[in-house]
């Protein structure tokens, strides 16, 4: 849908239903908005899933990919993508033997201890720097940014950084 590449590319709900089963499934659609997502949308106003034009809305524009922004976007999605591959689905293919958490002010940190080894993830959810104790252990894995100093290690706003140790 665009995700992995930054794209603002709206994914709008559509079928190939009969036009009976596409009135139903658009009174369905129009029902959730409401009442699970808590959205006020009046009957009518959310393409119809059957009109050939959402479907058209829904289309990624592959031009869009040679933008730089979304380049970079893309490059970073397949970077955290195969430290995921090479990091955490092995440790995932063995027993969890528990999961840790602590958090200090607007940081928080998660161990998950799998019998091959130990992931760790540090976040930092605030819009400020923050520091916290902590020392990375593995070579690292970070969006946004980050500073080791001695045992602190500064978390830049919205940013986490995960490592994998024995």
């Amino acid at each position: 849908m665009g995700d992995e590449a930054n794209l603002n590319v709206g994914f709008p709900f559509f079928t190939d239903f009969s036009r009976e089963e596409g009135d139903k499934a658009n009174e369905r659609r129009n029902k959730e908005m409401r009442e699970i997502f808590k959205e006020s949308v009046a009957d009518g106003t959310l393409p119809h899933p059957n009109d050939p034009e959402t479907f058209q809305k829904a289309k990624i524009r592959w031009e869009d990919f040679g933008q730089e922004e979304h380049r970079a976007a893309l490059d970073r999605f397949r970077q955290l993508a195969s430290w995921r591959r090479h990091n955490v689905w092995p440790l995932a293919a063995s027993p969890c033997l528990d999961a840790l958490t602590a958090r200090h002010e607007n940081t928080s940190i998660v161990n998950w201890v799998f019998e091959k080894g130990t992931l760790t993830l540090a976040f930092n959810a605030s819009a400020q720097p923050q520091d916290m104790p902590c020392l990375i252990q593995g070579a690292p894995v970070s969006t946004g940014s980050y500073d080791q100093h001695g045992e602190v290690l500064r978390l830049g706003p919205w940013s986490a950084v995960a490592w994998k140790s024995p």
